[in-house]
């Protein structure tokens, strides 16, 4: 085929998967993710993968965790309770501080307990929850 003529590899995909069968009348999106059951075409890997969000909370034991903001996909939120930083990582490599949109009434930097833990959400996004086991050493 004559250079002139050649497709992007991405554009070949994304026409194969439109006509294969079984995915119907599905949407397709081409980097990034959106509501209900889609399928996405990726150009390259981004890790992690969320989906757009409002105003997210969680409830860690009935305390919530709010914040006053819109995600879009695949953007993501880093809240680094031992730094007191919260950091929204935009899709074009944009890193912003989000420490004033945080809920104020309640810490978002307020420690999670040891031991079995009820996590509450709405469900509509996901998040990752990484708890860290700091060892301490007696002062004397």
């Amino acid at each position: 085929m004559p250079d002139s003529k050649r497709k992007p590899i991405i554009d070949s995909i994304r026409e194969y998967v439109r006509t294969y069968p079984d995915i119907d009348n599905r949407k397709i999106n081409i980097d990034y993710l959106g509501d209900g059951m889609e399928y996405s075409i990726d150009p390259i890997g981004v890790d992690p993968i969320y989906k757009r969000c409002v105003n997210p909370k969680i409830l860690i034991n009935d305390y919530p965790y709010e914040f006053f903001v819109t995600l879009e996909s695949r953007e993501y939120l880093i809240i680094d309770s031992q730094r007191r930083t919260i950091r929204r990582y935009l899709t074009n490599g944009t890193v912003q501080n989000l420490f004033n949109q945080r809920a104020q009434k309640q810490t978002v930097f307020e420690r999670i307990p040891s031991g079995l833990l009820n996590i509450n959400w709405s469900g509509d996004y996901g998040f990752d929850l990484t708890l860290f086991l700091n060892r301490r050493e007696p002062p004397w």
